[in-house]
């Protein structure tokens, strides 16, 4: 079973027990966050064979965005972000619903927007996920549900072109894909910060003033169908998501 940082059933039993012994459960109610405890050489130890059991077992993590239509992504996956080329693919399937001079506009912003280095190179090559649910019902994944395209086809135009906005809120329905990752196939900004995270989870099951440490990562690999474990309608997602479960 892959495991899901905050949800402490799809946790193996015995690191579980390690945890609940008194000693170590004492170390987490008496204290705020993660950060405060992972200096004890015992619970290092813990967050690291949970991170081992990770690498072994997978992670879970979600994608917030758009579905074109019902079933596209169980049918292909995720593909990691090459702009160019996803640009010219939104022109050429939805360019027709633009006029001939809205479409040059549009392709001149999307020019100015592909030369803004900084920006590209946080998108290129990479597919970004929510390792919590906490993540993906915070008020930072709004756009990815409201606009079709994700940021490198968004970006450009929200808040400042009421034509292609809506264009881009027509296309598609807001899901969120839920997969299960190789975290050595990721970047998710070092193995400390993902036993930190499942070890603030474990701390808010002790201590409900515990400091919950949610995270993101990226892949820079192509995700097949194989890996997905649901595709969840964003409103239903919400319902049930960013809850702790113990």
């Amino acid at each position: 079973m892959s495991v899901k940082i905050d949800d402490l059933s799809t946790w193996p039993g015995d690191i579980l027990e390690g945890l609940k012994s008194p000693h170590v459960r004492r170390y987490f109610a008496e204290s705020q966050s993660a950060e405060d405890v992972y200096d004890i050489a015992e619970v290092q130890a813990i967050g690291s064979a949970l991170v081992g059991h990770c690498y072994h077992a997978g992670l879970i993590g979600y994608h917030c965005t758009k579905e074109k239509r019902p079933g596209f992504f169980k049918g292909h996956g995720l593909e990691v972000t090459e702009p160019e080329r996803k640009i010219e693919a939104f022109l050429n399937e939805f360019g027709t619903h633009l006029s001939e001079g809205k479409l040059g506009e549009v392709r001149r912003k999307f020019a100015e927007w592909l030369n803004n280095k900084g920006q590209m190179k946080g998108r290129r090559g990479k597919v970004w996920f929510c390792l919590t649910r906490n993540l993906v019902v915070s008020s930072g994944t709004g756009r990815f549900f409201k606009y079709y395209g994700g940021e490198i086809i968004y970006w450009p135009f929200a808040g400042r072109d009421p034509e292609v906005e809506a264009l881009l809120e027509r296309i598609g329905s807001p899901v969120v894909v839920e997969l299960s990752l190789d975290p050595a196939e990721m970047v998710y900004f070092g193995d400390d910060n993902l036993a930190k995270s499942m070890l603030s989870y474990y701390g808010a099951s002790v201590n409900p003033s515990f400091d919950l440490y949610d995270i993101e990562g990226y892949s820079k690999i192509p995700l097949p169908p194989k890996r997905i474990v649901e595709v969840h309608p964003q409103p239903a997602f919400f319902r049930t998501g960013g809850q702790y479960r113990s």
